[in-house]
């Protein structure tokens, strides 16, 4: 057995931090990520570094906020100086090569969805299978074939991928309907069956003395739209049952608040669209998790459990009506808020919950912290050992930003939630007794000082990624 541990990384797909029954949900159905936060620390006050997929599932491997990265949209930004065409984070070095160069066998197994991800570029992962896309299905279609993947979706799908953004009713499965194909081939079928081989081949090795720790990062797509499932998922929630956010009628047409750029049109569903809708989100989070309850099984049915590091996340939430809102791509906490939970029974505390405020690019230092490598300099993250250890949570600023409209940034501290956006009205939220964000405080007098502090903070090193961005906003504000 090596000395090491081994590491398990899993990450779905827009899994907000709400709809986990670890995190005080009664409804929804997680019992695999509930034990391994049994079995682990809880972090209470999670975020991730951007709403959106492929820029904060590359702060992820990187351990750099997106504006260092590079990786700001789901593709590279032609205006970025200097950077024209070229393929986002390839020149930094992940998490994988970290690890890969301190003695890791590494493997990334389902959805990465990190720019760079290019035949010639392997992100420092040794064994590479399944990346696939939620609408982009050309690898899909050839693990399962064209009829395989026209029985998930409707047929001639890749063509309508549009719909998908346009058509928010087909998106969220108002109907709350199922799927009609074999479970083994749903594309979380795919990459958990693969991940659970590829565990049980690396703890082999190590039981002949042969082998070397192993770091897999596990990509789940589920619960990202569309919510389609197998109908045993679905028919674990009624939708008559399920409680809807007293915010949901919030936006009027205009999206109810000029700071709101994405998911503005008009509520367009009834309640019981919502119902299902919501009924239908949990069916796919309780899928979900029968994965990641299949991924640690693995470690244990392979020997290797008591010496694995468990990690399970989420690349950000879904609003899921909370504000009239559908999606993610706003700083609210169901966007922005993600579950966070970090298991090693054989060294860390149990059954525990820390509110250390923390973020997706903690994660690469604080497995360098783990495994006694110096943390590289370079990082924007920190590493949560000491939180993980039942250390006091520390004073930080936390930062998420988003860049496909606005563009905006929060601060987030322990009081208080501050949203920047370019060109439109702040937003202050006193996130202790404002939990709902539902008071912005920024236009008020008695909060002018905080808000030019926080602004100042959230335009400090933003560098100037669009023409003249620095130069007009911190002037306009002065």
């Amino acid at each position: 057995m090596p000395q090491s541990p081994n590491i398990i990384l899993i990450i779905s797909d827009q899994h907000r931090r709400e709809a986990c029954g670890c995190y005080g949900n009664r409804v929804v159905k997680t019992p695999n990520i509930d034990r391994l936060a049994r079995r682990g620390v809880r972090f209470s006050r999670a975020y991730c570094d951007s709403p959106l997929c492929a820029p904060s599932r590359a702060s992820l491997v990187t351990g750099l906020r997106p504006h260092h990265h590079g990786a700001l949209f789901h593709a590279v930004n032609g205006k970025q100086p200097g950077i024209e065409g070229a393929p986002g984070i390839t020149c930094e070095r992940t998490i994988g090569e970290f690890l890969r160069d301190n003695g890791y066998d590494t493997a990334a197994i389902g959805k990465m969805h990190v720019h760079g991800e290019t035949p010639i570029n392997d992100l420092g992962f040794s064994f590479r299978k399944h990346r696939f896309y939620t609408y982009t299905f050309r690898e899909y279609i050839e693990a399962v074939g064209q009829e395989n993947m026209d029985r998930y979706l409707g047929p001639g799908f890749p063509e309508q991928t549009p719909r998908a953004y346009r058509d928010k009713r087909w998106n969220l499965n108002t109907d709350n309907t199922p799927v009609d194909m074999e479970e083994d081939k749903m594309q979380d079928s795919l990459v958990t069956a693969t991940a659970v081989q590829y565990i049980a081949e690396k703890a082999e090795l190590q039981r002949s003395g042969c082998g070397r720790p192993f770091f897999v990062h596990v990509g789940l797509e589920k619960p990202h739209p569309p919510w389609k499932t197998q109908p045993r998922f679905h028919a674990l929630y009624d939708p008559d049952q399920m409680r809807l956010p007293r915010t949901r009628y919030e936006q009027d047409e205009t999206g109810g608040y000029d700071y709101i750029q994405q998911g503005r049109r008009k509520n367009p569903f009834t309640d019981d669209d919502m119902r299902h809708s919501v009924a239908a989100y949990y069916a796919n989070v309780t899928n979900m998790d029968e994965n990641v309850g299949k991924v640690v099984d693995a470690a244990v049915e392979a020997g290797v459990y008591d010496n694995t590091v468990f990690i399970y996340t989420s690349d950000h939430g879904d609003n899921l009506f909370d504000h009239g809102l559908t999606g993610k791509h706003c700083m609210y906490e169901a966007s922005v808020g993600v579950p966070l939970i970090i298991s090693y029974p054989a060294a860390f505390p149990q059954n525990t919950e820390t509110d250390q405020l923390s973020s997706l690019l903690d994660l690469y230092p604080t497995l360098a912290d783990l495994i006694g490598v110096p943390v590289p300099s370079k990082l924007d993250g920190q590493s949560l050992l000491p939180a993980v250890n039942g250390a006091p949570a520390r004073d930080r600023m936390l930062y998420s930003e988003f860049h496909e409209a606005g563009p905006l940034r929060m601060i987030r501290t322990e009081k208080w939630k501050y949203i920047y956006t370019h060109q439109r009205s702040d937003q202050l939220y006193d996130v202790e007794n404002d939990p709902d964000e539902m008071n912005n405080l920024a236009a008020e007098p008695a909060y002018g000082e905080t808000v030019r502090e926080l602004r100042t903070a959230a335009l400090d090193d933003w560098v100037e990624l669009e023409e003249g961005f620095l130069e007009r906003n911190v002037s306009q504000h002065r």
